[in-house]
């Protein structure tokens, strides 16, 4: 089983240009607090997603994830634009619809004053899944690690999103996530051990091996 995932991408606009910060005859709410207000109300709702019920222990909690914010063009000029990006994950039993719609009623609970517009867009990137622990692919993973180390592979659920949502949801097809990690994902230099590239390799195989056998 595997959390959904959106990347929604939040941008602030002030009606008035940007100006020197000395130019106090303009009486504004600054961009700047409004953005800081966002992303403390982000900040917020990623802990009470953090702190409610589970409803699927082998799954990570649900989050909301800030990965960058640019706002201003100068050191000593008022904002007039602010961009915002990051990610929302979800447990199963959530559509992407209600997402949107807890994050648009999140920003509408700012109260952001006339001279601020907030414009939201998303990218649907994988949606949730759950898979019974019985399945026979689960078990032949299981089955294929043990025997090769020698210790038993615990179920588990992910965050990451990857093609194996696609095709339980999508396919109807049963399926599990087998690769080489995530410790240098997304770095500046991403690499996977050779070691770790063979391993992963002989799990996979005897996977299919005992698939096939049990079919």
């Amino acid at each position: 089983m595997a959390n959904g995932m959106a990347i929604w991408n939040l941008t602030l606009c002030h009606k008035e240009p940007p100006c020197h910060e000395l130019c106090t005859q303009r009486e504004t709410f600054e961009l700047m607090e409004a953005a800081a207000n966002t992303i403390e109300a982000l900040a917020v709702k990623n802990q009470q997603l953090k702190k409610q019920p589970k409803p699927y222990p082998l799954l990570p909690p649900e989050s909301v994830f800030v990965g960058q914010m640019h706002c201003g063009d100068f050191y000593n000029r008022l904002s007039a634009s602010c961009f915002m990006q990051g990610t929302r994950r979800w447990n199963p039993g959530k559509t992407f619809s209600t997402i949107q719609e807890d994050f648009r009623l999140l920003l509408k609970s700012l109260s952001l004053p006339p001279v601020i517009s907030a414009e939201c867009s998303w990218m649907l990137v994988g949606d949730s899944y759950a898979l019974d622990g019985e399945e026979k692919i689960v078990q032949c993973l299981r089955q294929a690690f043990e025997d090769l180390h020698q210790k038993p592979l615990p179920l588990k659920g992910h965050s990451s999103v990857t093609d194996v949502c696609r095709l339980v949801n999508s396919g109807k097809i049963p399926a599990v996530l087998w690769g080489f990690g995530t410790d240098t994902g997304h770095a500046d230099y991403e690499y996977v051990a050779y070691e770790q590239l063979v391993r992963s390799c002989r799990v996979a195989l005897l996977t299919v091996l005992y698939y096939l056998h049990r079919s």
